[in-house]
């Protein structure tokens, strides 16, 4: 509902990187920027510049399905109305060039805002490699031949057949991966082991061989920090906890111990690995016993003119990225052509968090899918009817609900919902499971459909 809140510009979906650009080519050919601050500041400004140029507000408009005046004012407002904030949300990113896009935008704030903003939430130092064991690697504690496989393609690591064992926490892979019907049908595999630690007996679950209680943030003691501010708070329990539910923490220090492994070296009581974190990171300059009395305590951030890459400066050409053979300047890339007309979006419900109670909100919540009244007046659907959504992966049949809210070529579903709540199968499989250049994530949003009606269904 924030869209509501001041204008919304109806962007085509995953074109969010051409309007970044576009707003870069007009701040920068009407002179809107920082230009001290980027001259000293900036590295590779003059090859963003040729890139910049490429991409007029005409051509944006074409691309984003924005009118021209829109683009304009959204540009000269950035400026305006400096230093400004840029929220980036979860669906802009979850589409094949999303990693781009994020990076393009993330280029606007330093031409408009100097060094009165902070560039992001990662300008808060804390050692997040300790608390991944990082320091483990030189203490004799070798993983050996450790292989990493990308979660997002799971149906197809299980495929394989190369992995035995899964331990599965912290997530619900039948629900939230791509491609659901192949992750199906990997879990079902006669030779895999599969090992769930979670609150409830959701989907996965039904999948594994043991099923071990997990305990909630009321059963646990922990710190946390947030994506919307720069205080860490502790989480204190409410409760001990219930029946056999343990914490990850407790879970795994008790697997290495029966594994053999220095256990107590590797997992050592959870207050001290919270001390020693808090004190090997830089933006922190409180103590446990500080955040236990007060509740929250403010990290320091990053000094404004000090940046974390390899020239120390604001990288519009990406060192980093050349390394790893990306393009070393942003881009726009258009999606291939698909077969189906319509672009599939999915969102999380209000009463859910990502596929959390789903459970207890099951009365409440139905798998509808939201078109367009134009789109669905062509299709001769109107509003309650059920209909299927289909694609070369698999069908889906929804109650569809019309709407002027959405563009014209688009429809939306909720992600997250349990398939054993609603018919057996959930939007995922739809979902193709390729992955992005940059980053490796899932590419839910790059997902085409056709939607007809169904004959003779209640």
């Amino acid at each position: 509902k924030t869209c509501k809140l001041g204008k919304h510009l109806p962007i085509k979906p995953n074109t969010d990187g051409a309007l970044a650009l576009g707003i870069a080519n007009h701040l920068i050919s009407k002179g809107l920027y920082e230009r001290d601050h980027v001259e000293k500041y900036a590295y590779g400004f003059e090859d963003y510049m040729r890139i910049v140029k490429e991409y007029d507000v005409d051509r944006v408009s074409k691309i984003t399905g924005l009118p021209n005046e829109d683009i304009v004012e959204l540009a000269e407002d950035l400026y305006r109305l400096r230093p400004s904030f840029i929220h980036l949300g979860f669906g802009i990113q979850k589409h094949l060039y999303g990693g781009e896009a994020v990076r393009t935008i993330a280029l606007l704030p330093p031409l408009v805002g100097g060094l009165r903003v902070h560039y992001s939430n990662t300008d808060r130092e804390i050692d997040l490699g300790f608390l991944q064991g990082m320091q483990f690697a030189d203490q004799g504690f070798s993983a050996g031949n450790k292989k990493t496989y990308n979660m997002a393609q799971l149906g197809r690591v299980l495929e394989t057949g190369e992995v035995k064992l899964l331990f599965v926490f912290n997530t619900n892979p039948v629900v939230n991966l791509p491609n659901q019907i192949l992750v199906r049908k990997g879990l079902q595999r006669e030779d895999l082991f599969v090992v769930v630690h979670d609150l409830f007996l959701n989907d996965t679950c039904s999948y594994a061989d043991i099923v071990l209680p997990a305990t909630s943030f009321l059963e646990s003691f922990d710190v946390h920090v947030c994506y919307y501010h720069n205080y860490m708070s502790v989480n204190q329990k409410a409760i001990e906890p219930l029946g056999e539910a343990k914490p990850n923490y407790q879970i795994f220090k008790e697997l290495a111990g029966a594994l053999g492994l220095k256990s107590n070296e590797i997992f050592p009581p959870e207050r001290e690995v919270i001390d020693e974190f808090l004190s090997r990171s830089k933006a922190v300059d409180f103590t446990l016993e500080d955040l236990e009395r007060e509740g929250f305590c403010k990290m320091n951030v990053r000094p404004q003119d000090v940046y974390p890459t390899p020239s120390g400066k604001i990288e519009f050409y990406s060192q980093l990225a050349e390394k790893v053979d990306l393009p070393p300047l942003p881009g726009y890339y258009e999606e291939k052509i698909n077969n189906y007309p319509l672009q599939l979006l999915t969102v999380n419900h209000k009463r859910i968090t990502r596929s959390q109670f789903h459970n207890v909100w099951q009365k409440e919540i139905e798998p509808i899918v939201l078109l367009n009244e134009e789109d669905a007046g062509q299709r001769g659907i109107k509003e309650g009817d059920w209909v299927r959504l289909k694609n070369d992966l698999d069908t889906l049949n929804m109650k569809a609900r019309s709407t002027r809210d959405i563009r014209k070529g688009v429809v939306l579903a909720y992600g997250g919902l349990w398939p054993k709540l609603c018919g057996g199968k959930g939007v995922n499989a739809l979902i193709p499971d390729e992955v992005q250049a940059f980053g490796g994530n899932a590419s839910y949003n790059s997902t085409y459909v056709e939607i007809e009606k169904l004959t003779g269904a209640s």
